[in-house]
């Protein structure tokens, strides 16, 4: 309704969220101070700006907010970032931007962007925040000791499997804790990472920390394993296997 004015900017800023198709299940609306003169600005501090949710709790808000004015306050560059709970992951989630405006030169006193053309520009969101899994082979995760005096070479095998995203990247490093020798490995066309514990390579004389890593397709989520292969009696033909899996998940915008 026509250029900005000191009275008439792009105040607020709205998510719309819905499961499945767009919607108003949820709304987050953030209001944006307007400008004191007609000309671009910087990032304007989020300490400034108000935020309202409304309806249902499907995402809450997360800690990262930005806004800008450009086009002689006429355009709002506008980001924000969210979280999603665990019970709605693999779930479908369509989130609608839109915006509104104070107009006192309006009856209604304000003017709000068109629904029918906001969803054109809705998202749609498969939310992914649990980790993968980390597996050890059978051999070892059986055996709280593996004798190397009865097995010439010990063969380790790690499997990492993502339900929702699949994995994209996976990877061990074996570190020797004595010697400080390491090396990384990475899954190999199977997806699974293989190696032998050999007892005449110095790399696997001594105590050993093998640190797996598995990332999904998306930044949402990623585990590490760690395993650890200690001699028994300062034997290096003998180890002890202690097996330790802990996922990390981190939740991304």
């Amino acid at each position: 309704d026509g250029n900005a004015r000191l009275d008439y900017q792009i105040d607020t800023q709205i998510f719309s969220v819905e499961k499945n198709t767009a919607g108003t299940a949820q709304r987050f609306l953030t209001g944006v101070p307007k400008c004191t003169t007609l000309s671009d600005t910087g990032p304007i501090a989020a300490a400034g700006m108000s935020r309202v949710t409304e309806g249902m709790s499907l995402m809450k808000t997360g800690s990262y907010l930005f806004a800008q004015r450009k086009n002689l306050c006429n355009r709002n560059v506008f980001a924000q970032s969210f979280t999603v709970p665990a019970s709605l992951n693999g779930q479908v989630l369509v989130i609608t931007p839109s915006a509104s405006a104070e107009a006192p030169h309006t009856e209604a006193g304000y003017i709000e962007s068109v629904w029918a053309d906001d969803v054109n520009h809705a998202i749609r969101i498969i939310p992914d925040g649990i980790g993968p899994v980390i597996t050890v082979n059978q051999a070892l995760n059986d055996s709280s000791v593996v004798n190397k005096d009865t097995v010439e070479n010990t063969t380790v095998e790690l499997t990492s499997t993502d339900a929702l995203s699949g994995v994209k990247t996976f990877y061990a490093r074996v570190r020797n804790q004595d010697n400080g020798m390491s090396t990384l490995i990475s899954a190999g066309a199977d997806g699974k990472v293989t190696f032998v514990i050999d007892a005449t390579d110095a790399l696997y004389a001594g105590d050993l920390l093998i640190e797996a890593v598995s990332i999904v397709d998306t930044p949402t989520a990623k585990a590490m394993g760690f395993l650890f292969l200690r001699p028994l009696q300062k034997k290096k033909s003998t180890h002890q296997v202690l097996i330790f899996i802990m996922t990390s998940t981190s939740n991304y915008p």
